[in-house]
Formats: C-alpha cells, sequence, structure tokens
C-alpha cells in the first residue's frame, strides 16, 4: 500500500489517496503530494483555519 495524506486544520481528520503499489508508483505518489496538500489548505481555509 501506498498514501499520501494532510490534515485538516480546525478539524478533525485528514485528506487521503490510498492505492495498492501496483496502482500508485513512486512518481504518482510524489506527485499527488502537492495536490493532497493544496488540498487540504484550501479545506482548512473554508473552516477558518489562518497560516501563522
Amino acid at each position: 500500500m501506498r498514501c499520501v495524506a494532510a490534515p485538516i486544520r480546525d478539524a478533525t481528520g485528514a485528506i487521503s489517496v490510498s492505492a495498492t503499489r501496483p496502482y500508485m508508483p513512486a512518481a504518482r505518489m510524489r506527485g499527488l503530494n502537492h495536490i493532497v496538500g493544496r488540498a487540504a489548505r484550501q479545506v482548512s481555509a473554508g473552516l477558518g483555519h489562518r497560516e501563522p
């Protein structure tokens, strides 16, 4: 299994994408880091979190 996850600030939870290795090569996993992180920041901002 491979998983990319990012926390949601001001809420209990996280965004994650998981797949078995054949369906998520290492390069794809690295590419998802930015996408998942950006989505988590957008959701967090929508919930009122502000970066320091």
